[in-house]
């Protein structure tokens, strides 16, 4: 039934990605169907919600229809076709490239598995996303009342629910809540993030060695290991949003558009997506070009979609932790006591990072390649930057015991940001890879034969 639930979801993703990137197809195509298509029944549960609907099947299913098909029948200003370099033809190379994609694929297969019996163990999904969801179901919609009781700040009320819609509409689908069945849901974003970068290197490339390799590399990073919990979700609508628009300032404005969508969606998800949308819109202003305003307006659907929430919280007064008593005052005394700063770098320093080793070949990989870096690759390192410094300043906030927030979150929060700056680095290392390539035959080609 799972399979089914995907399958439906996906539909709903073809329908409404034709207006959103009109003339995509391929991976990219699929990539987005998955991840619009997993939000679209969530977004119609709120909708139902919001007319007094209770949640059933039915809603479910009439909701998503009319979203789909209302979306998919608006007027779009852009049908051009969306350019996308043809494969080389079929050699050593290319077999190789297709022995790698069957091991990404059986690394994919052997993530699903693990996801499927991992489902549930993770305290932040008992007590934050499994249990909104449980309780939304139970009430047969959003329950407020839940969201805003004293006593229930363990759950995060202030988090965006589009995760736990997610479980629920899933649940409605399949007749039953269960967790391993929600597990599955993170091989197909993950899948999906993935398909999204695969089509992205390609369009930079124009090598499918390449594009397998660099996909193999980033597997890891778009398959997250807390099963139940936002990181994974965010990380695939977030980096799946930032590749989209790396792809769209170069002129493609479907992309442009589509990543704006996963950006909202993503902002949906939990507060960190919030802050990485604001971080898009800062980069684009700060560092965009002439077309920097033009680009930043391309960004509404981001915002269209990230509001209701944001207004909904502050009207039922779901605070967040972070911002309860006096937080500048917090801010103001860890910022300017030595002795509460190194507390901070040294809680930092003893909480493992994550993928380590990828990050040090990123780093090198950025500064040996910088040169043929472009103004859309800073963009994406600007807002990895940007949210790298909003988690510093959370830590600076909180009213928790810092030693027990940073152990406990630190390698979360940075493996948000892991996928989209391995894309950079491998982007920069691929396209110079290419070129030296293109001189070498441009060279073999002009040499005079004997």
């Amino acid at each position: 039934m799972i399979v089914l639930a995907v399958m439906l979801a996906i539909v709903c993703g073809f329908a409404a990605v034709r207006w959103v990137h009109p003339g995509v197809r391929g991976e990219t195509l699929v990539g987005e169907a998955i991840l619009v298509g997993l939000a679209v029944p969530a977004i119609g549960l709120a909708l139902a919600a919001f007319v007094g609907v209770k949640w059933s099947v039915g809603a479910v299913l009439v909701a998503s229809t009319l979203i789909s098909a209302g979306v998919a029948f608006l007027p779009s200003r852009d049908r051009k076709s969306v350019h996308v370099a043809e494969r080389p033809p079929a050699g050593t190379s290319t077999s190789l490239a297709r022995c790698i994609d069957a091991l990404s694929l059986v690394c994919l297969l052997g993530y699903a598995r693990f996801a499927w019996f991992a489902a549930g163990a993770e305290n932040d999904f008992i007590g934050i996303w499994g249990v909104k969801a449980r309780v939304f179901l139970a009430r047969g919609g959003i329950d407020w009342d839940f969201l805003a009781a004293a006593g229930n700040d363990y759950a995060h009320p202030d988090y965006p629910i589009l995760l736990p819609q997610i479980f629920s509409w899933v649940s409605l689908i399949t007749g039953e809540w269960n967790e391993a069945s929600l597990g599955l849901l993170y091989p197909a974003m993950g899948f999906a993030v993935l398909l999204l970068a695969r089509s992205g290197l390609r369009h930079e490339t124009s090598s499918e060695l390449l594009t397998s390799l660099g996909s193999l590399i980033l597997l890891p990073l778009a398959l997250s290991p807390w099963i139940g919990l936002a990181e994974g979700p965010l990380v695939a609508y977030g980096a799946g949003a930032l590749i989209l628009l790396h792809r769209g300032l170069t002129g493609d404005s479907g992309a442009m558009r589509a990543g704006a969508v996963l950006l909202g969606l993503a902002a949906s998800i939990k507060n960190e997506g919030i802050t990485l949308a604001a971080a898009v819109a800062v980069a684009v202003v700060v560092l965009g070009s002439t077309q920097r305003w033009a680009h930043l307006r391309s960004l509404w659907p981001a915002a269209a979609i990230a509001t209701p929430w944001i207004v909904l919280r502050e009207l039922h007064g779901l605070q967040a932790d972070l911002t309860e008593g006096a937080a500048h005052v917090r801010l103001l005394s860890r910022t300017t006591d030595p002795e509460q700063l190194m507390q901070i770098v040294r809680s930092i320093a003893r909480t493992p990072v994550g993928q380590p080793v990828m990050w040090i070949a990123a780093v090198a990989c950025i500064a040996l390649f910088w040169r043929g870096v472009q103004r859309r690759e800073v963009l994406i390192l600007a807002v990895v930057l940007q949210q790298l410094g909003l988690f510093l300043v959370a830590y600076a906030v909180t009213p928790n015991e810092l030693e027990w927030q940073i152990t406990w979150s630190w390698e979360r929060l940075v493996s948000q940001v892991a996928l989209p700056s391995a894309y950079v680095a491998i982007t920069l290392a691929a396209r110079q890879l290419s070129r030296n390539r293109s001189s070498v035959e441009d060279a073999m080609l002009e040499r005079p034969t004997s």
